[in-house]
């Protein structure tokens, strides 16, 4: 009975903090806005792109304030916008360059987007 109850106590001890850290955010709100700015300017330039950062960033802005995921989709809502507005190549190269600013290692956490995917 006694190793039953230290056997329980010792799982409990572990699990908690893992849970707790599963649930809270895994990147700031704005390195989540960041990533999703940098996603959206990926999925606006090459449409079949970054799919699994997509989804990562919607599993993510369930564990984000409200004010992070609102910031996050009115940057998605800006480059969409953006995208729509393409007319030309000039357009599309501004675009570009807009995507390697979002994108760059400065702005993104390790792991997330690739300015030379495209």
């Amino acid at each position: 009975m006694r190793f039953a109850l230290i056997a329980t106590a010792a799982a409990a001890a572990i699990a908690i903090p893992v849970a707790v850290q599963a649930s809270g955010p895994s990147m700031s709100g704005d390195d989540f806005v960041q990533a999703v700015r940098c996603a959206a300017y990926d999925s606006a330039i090459e449409a079949q792109a970054a799919a699994a950062e997509r989804a990562r960033l919607n599993l993510e802005a369930q564990r984000q304030s409200p004010e992070a995921v609102l910031r996050a989709h009115n940057e998605v809502n800006t480059v969409q916008a953006e995208a729509r507005a393409v007319a030309n190549p000039r357009d599309a190269a501004m675009m570009r360059a807009e995507r390697a600013a979002a994108c760059s290692p400065a702005h993104v956490a390790a792991g997330q987007g690739n300015p030379d995917a495209a």
